[in-house]
């Protein structure tokens, strides 16, 4: 009776369509966060040591902050993104995602391609971004403000 009882207790796995639904939110989250500049939410919903690669550069939120509010500290950002594949097991996601960013600044408008991966983790009942890694394809395209 105990053995069973003990068994009963145990926490019944969270259904996979309901975690891949919370990793897609988080990564969209996330980047809506850098459209509103809301750093609080960012890493709220990130892990403490949350590593971020791009185009070779090695990154944390701290320094994608300071990055986004030195360079585009004038800009009119958006993102959007095109989600290829989820994995998810037990307590860890994986995620493929194409991701086009917009940022207007002075009269030109930016357009950048990325292909992105990242890892997630879950802490506690929350999931939680871990990992990021982001390759542009291409250059970015740079056009006037009546393209916008």
């Amino acid at each position: 009776m105990i053995l069973l009882a003990g068994c009963s207790l145990k926490k019944q796995a969270e259904d996979p369509e309901v975690a891949k639904q919370a990793v897609e939110t988080l990564i969209s989250d996330y980047f809506k966060s850098i459209e509103t500049w809301d750093w609080e939410n960012l890493k709220a919903i990130s892990t403490n040591n949350l590593i971020l690669i791009e185009d070779g550069l090695i990154w944390n939120n701290d320094s994608l902050i300071n990055n986004v509010e030195n360079v585009w500290k004038d800009a009119e950002l958006k993102f959007t993104i095109d989600f290829i594949r989820t994995d998810i097991t037990e307590n860890s996601a994986w995620i493929v995602y194409r991701n086009n960013g917009v940022a207007k600044l002075n009269n030109k408008v930016f357009d950048f391609n990325w292909v992105e991966s990242g890892n997630f983790i879950k802490e506690g009942d929350k999931w939680k971004i871990s990992f990021l890694h982001s390759t542009l394809q291409g250059k970015p395209r740079i056009t006037g403000e009546e393209k916008y």
